[in-house]
């Protein structure tokens, strides 16, 4: 039982890291920002899939619904270009 939750938590995450994340770091980029995630892609994409894979159970209905997948995204691309804007 804990070897198919743990493979459900990395497949979550790793699907999250695909279908959420990489899309916000790519629409960043076409803004020419310069936050820490665009300097080093392999870190944060490291660090989301670490956090995705502890809270898989929210990422996966994250994932699952459209509406809330849109709304995750648009959040995040949001907090990650105000963290970019208070920190210049």
């Amino acid at each position: 039982m804990v070897e198919l939750y743990i493979l459900f938590s990395l497949t979550t995450a790793i699907v999250g890291v695909v279908q959420i994340f990489i899309p916000v770091l790519k629409r960043i980029k076409a803004k020419n920002t310069d936050i820490p995630a665009i300097k080093s892609p392999i870190v944060s994409n490291l660090v989301f899939a670490i956090c995705g894979f502890v809270a898989s159970p929210l990422l996966f209905v994250v994932l699952m619904v459209p509406s809330i997948s849109n709304a995750f995204k648009d959040s995040m691309y949001d907090s990650l270009i105000t963290f970019q804007d208070n920190n210049m």
